[in-house]
């Protein structure tokens, strides 16, 4: 997210100024490249949550969803799909699976299941994508909201309610799937 409030404000400054700033580009260029070379794990073929870790975390998505790398580069299909193999249950998507060192366990995170969908889309897995927003939507409550986590194994909402981010991210996980589907219609 460093990279993505740089890289904006590079092409803000040169909206509202009407030149580039390059010093913004340049941290920018700086922070891309050293996500890129080292947020990269051979050892598990995919990008993870922290350098020198070889443990996955959803917000590694992001990484083709922000426009940091395209979405049809290999390594961000590959971390998608071990985010699918390893973080996905039914329909919902963990954060991360590994020991924090906090009390408790945690649901998947909805807004993960949601950038888990867009991924899905962006990747071209636009079937595999619709299912799981399908599933998604189904989530919402009586009322229609949705909250913040989602427990698998005992089909309850858990966290805020009603949280935002989850509200945002299925609007922007529907409108991802209608343009990949819009687009393999084409």
């Amino acid at each position: 997210m460093c990279w993505v409030t740089v890289e904006r404000a590079a092409h803000i400054s040169e909206q509202v100024l009407g030149r580039q700033r390059p010093d913004f580009q340049s941290v920018a260029d700086e922070i891309k490249t050293e996500v890129l070379d080292r947020g990269w794990c051979e050892d598990i073929g995919s990008f993870v949550g922290s350098y020198d870790s070889s443990e996955i975390d959803a917000s590694v998505l992001t990484i083709g969803l922000c426009g940091m790398l395209d979405p049809k580069d290999p390594r961000f299909v590959r971390t998608v799909e071990l985010v699918d193999r390893q973080l996905r249950v039914e329909h919902g998507v963990y954060r991360y699976r590994y020991e924090d060192g906090l009390p408790g366990v945690e649901g998947a995170f909805n807004i993960c299941t949601t950038w888990h969908i867009q991924a899905l889309a962006a990747i071209g897995r636009v079937e595999d994508a619709r299912h799981l927003l399908e599933k998604y939507i189904s989530l919402a409550g009586h009322t229609g909201l949705m909250s913040e986590e989602w427990d698998p194994q005992t089909d309850r909402a858990l966290g805020n309610h009603p949280q935002a981010y989850s509200h945002l991210g299925l609007i922007e996980a529907a409108l991802a799937v209608e343009a990949a589907l819009r687009q393999a219609a084409d």
